[in-house]
C-alpha cells in the first residue's frame, strides 16, 4: 500500500468519524440528561481519535509531497521529533521566561558569542553589535568592531543578518545561529518547533502556521515548588508539556511553554502560558477547540 492510498483511507476514516460526531452532537442536544453523559463521553473519545488520525494523515501527506518516503531515514530526523528542549530559561522573582526548541536543533552558545567583544567607539547600538558578534563567532571572525567595523552594504552578509533580526522581532522572535546543516525540506516541521528559516519565512509572514496560545492557572507555590532551582523548574516544564501532549493525543513538539507567572503566592497559584502549533492550520484549530472542551 503506497502513501497516497494510506492518505485516502485515513481521510475516509476521518470523514466517517466526523459524521458520527455530528450525529452524536445532535443526539446530545435532543436526548435526556442520562443519555447526554454517555454521549459526551463518546464524543470525547471520537474527537481524540479524529485528532490522532489527522496527525497521521498530515505526516503522510507531508511525506508524499516532500519525497521523504524515498530518502534514507537519517535525512528526516526532524520528522520524528518527540520532545522539545529548554534552550534558555530566566527564573525571576515573579516570572520565568523560557525558550523551547526541537532537540535536534543546535543553537549557538550565546555566552561564548558575547565574550571578548571590542565595541566600537561610536554610539552604535550594542544589541546590534551583540548579534553580529554571535555571527562572527560561528564563522571564526574577529569580534573587534574597531579594527573591523560593521558596514552597511547591499552585498554585506552582516547587513542581511541585521535586517533578518528586525524581521523576526516583528513576529515576537529573534535571530539565532547554528553551525549545523539545515535541510529546507524540513522547514515546515522546524517552524512548528519555533524555528523559522529561509524555507519557511513565507509561512510565518502569511500566518499559515499559527500558534494557539493559552494561559491556565495551577495550584502551585511559585517560590517553594518551582523557583528554588533550575532543575525543579525544568522538570515541571517538561512534565507539563508531556501532560498537554497526552491530553491532546498529539506530538510532544506541538506544545511549547513560553512563561510561568506567580499569580498568588499566599494561596499558591501560578499561571502557565503556552502554545500549540502544528504544520496544519486546521489541525491547530481542532486541537485548540478540543483543549478548551477538556479544561472547562
Amino acid at each position: 500500500m503506497d502513501d497516497l492510498e494510506i492518505v485516502y483511507k485515513l481521510r475516509k476514516r476521518i470523514n466517517n468519524l466526523e459524521n458520527k460526531l455530528k450525529s452524536l452532537t445532535c443526539e446530545n442536544v435532543h436526548s435526556n440528561p442520562d443519555i447526554n453523559k454517555q454521549t459526551v463521553a463518546r464524543i470525547n473519545k471520537i474527537e481524540a481519535r479524529i485528532i490522532k488520525l489527522k496527525g497521521i494523515k498530515n505526516d503522510k501527506i507531508y511525506q508524499v509531497y516532500s519525497g521523504l518516503s524515498n530518502r534514507p531515514k537519517t535525512v528526516s530526523i526532524v520528522i520524528n521529533i518527540e520532545m522539545m528542549k529548554i534552550n534558555e530559561i530566566d527564573i525571576g522573582d515573579n516570572i520565568t521566561i523560557l525558550k523551547m526548541t526541537p532537540i535536534s536543533f543546535k543553537l549557538d552558545d550565546k555566552k561564548k558569542g558575547l565574550k571578548d567583544i571590542i565595541y566600537p567607539i561610536d554610539a552604535t547600538d550594542r544589541n546590534l553589535i551583540n548579534i553580529l558578534a554571535r555571527y562572527r563567532t560561528i564563522i571564526n571572525k574577529s569580534k573587534d568592531f574597531r579594527s573591523e567595523p560593521f558596514q552597511i552594504g547591499k552585498d554585506s552578509t552582516e547587513t542581511v543578518i541585521i535586517l533578518l533580526d528586525y524581521f523576526s522581532r516583528e513576529y515576537g522572535g529573534e535571530i539565532c545561529f547554528t553551525s549545523e546543516d539545515i535541510s529546507y525540506c524540513n522547514s515546515a516541521q522546524y517552524i512548528v518547533g519555533g524555528i523559522a528559516n529561509f524555507g519557511s519565512l513565507h509561512l510565518l509572514a502569511n500566518n499559515l502556521i499559527p500558534t494557539a496560545k493559552f494561559s491556565i492557572k495551577i495550584n502551585l507555590n511559585y517560590d517553594r515548588d518551582l523557583a528554588q532551582s533550575n532543575s525543579t523548574m525544568k522538570n515541571f516544564i517538561i512534565d507539563f508539556s508531556k501532560s498537554i501532549a497526552h491530553l491532546l493525543h498529539c506530538k510532544y513538539d506541538f506544545v511549547r511553554i513560553f512563561s510561568i507567572e506567580k499569580i498568588d503566592n499566599k494561596r499558591g497559584i501560578i499561571q502557565v502560558n503556552f502554545g500549540i502549533t502544528t504544520n496544519d492550520k486546521n489541525q491547530t484549530e481542532y486541537l485548540a477547540r478540543y483543549f478548551q472542551t477538556r479544561v472547562r
